[in-house]
């Protein structure tokens, strides 16, 4: 074999175990994605609520226009008549490991274009405890509940 071609074969051979990495990196990425979404760990409830919640905010705005206002600092079950009543949402969830109040999920709106939800997380150090996290729209410099960092699901 000429250099020309064991340099082809060694593009070709370089490009297929290329493409066989990204393919079972994606696999297990995959799987790493389901397991934790399908999971009874706290986290994983509140990743599957958070979903549902935004979900439900996402069709409240695309009928009415807005996400429901005006709310300062709300447990998420106030938004019951916006949510559940018409249909966005089955049900207002609660935090599956807190049954305090002041540890159920927050609501934050106040005009109507931008929306923020204050939920619970296991830290990540692996320490005994809760920490708080917020994910929603336009919550960026909001200064809302002292801008805890962005929920990681």
């Amino acid at each position: 074999m000429d250099h020309a071609m064991l340099n082809r074969l060694g593009k070709l051979l370089g490009n297929v175990l290329g493409g066989l990495l990204i393919l079972v990196l994606s696999f297990f990425g995959t799987l790493k994605v389901i397991d934790y979404f399908s999971s009874n760990r706290p986290d994983a409830i509140r990743a599957r609520h958070a979903a549902a919640i935004t979900t439900a905010l996402e069709k409240f705005r695309a009928a009415r226009g807005s996400y429901p206002f005006p709310y300062s600092n709300n447990p998420i079950s106030d938004l019951k008549s916006a949510l559940v009543d018409p249909h966005f949402l089955t049900e207002i969830p609660t935090d599956p490991q807190f049954v305090e109040p002041e540890n159920q999920y927050r609501y934050v709106s106040l005009n109507g274009k931008a929306y923020g939800l204050l939920l619970n997380i296991e830290p990540s150090s692996g320490k005994p405890g809760i920490t708080k996290c917020l994910m929603g729209v336009g919550t960026e410099g909001t200064s809302w509940w002292g801008e805890p960092p962005t929920c990681r699901f």
